[in-house]
């Protein structure tokens, strides 16, 4: 499976590592192993790395499928970061299927400004809310 989840419990995040050849079953198989992962909590926000994906297999139909999935709590933040046009036009259907859900997704080019947003994000919009 070329997707690698590492859990980070000190900041409260998931890491899905992908690389080389991404498919529909590769998502299928991670959202059904992830409650079985040692040491994920239902809170813990998720950073999809997909920068190291050589080639894109996932469909209309199966981002379709798999935005519904709800894998853990109730709000969870998503950060997905992308290098292709491809996979970010991918990345923002998915975010578009998943606004009416729980949570929040979010895409991004860069990994360092995904990491901002999931530890800043929410502080600072609250901050300017109260403005």
């Amino acid at each position: 499976m070329p997707v690698h989840i590492r859990v980070d419990a000190s900041r409260k995040l998931v890491e899905f590592l992908c690389y080389g050849t991404l498919t529909d079953d590769d998502v299928r198989n991670v959202a059904r192993s992830i409650r079985e992962t040692p040491g994920i909590q239902p809170e813990f926000d998720h950073l999809v790395d997909t920068l190291a994906v050589d080639e894109i297999l996932l469909t209309t139909a199966g981002v379709q499928e798999y935005s519904q999935y709800d894998l853990l709590g109730d709000y969870v933040r998503r950060a997905v970061v992308v290098k292709s046009d491809h996979l970010y036009g991918i990345a923002r259907m998915f975010e578009q299927l998943r606004e009416d859900r729980q949570g929040e997704t979010r895409v991004f080019r860069s990994l360092v400004e995904a990491l901002d947003w999931l530890e800043f994000g929410s502080r600072r919009e609250s901050q300017e809310t109260l403005r």
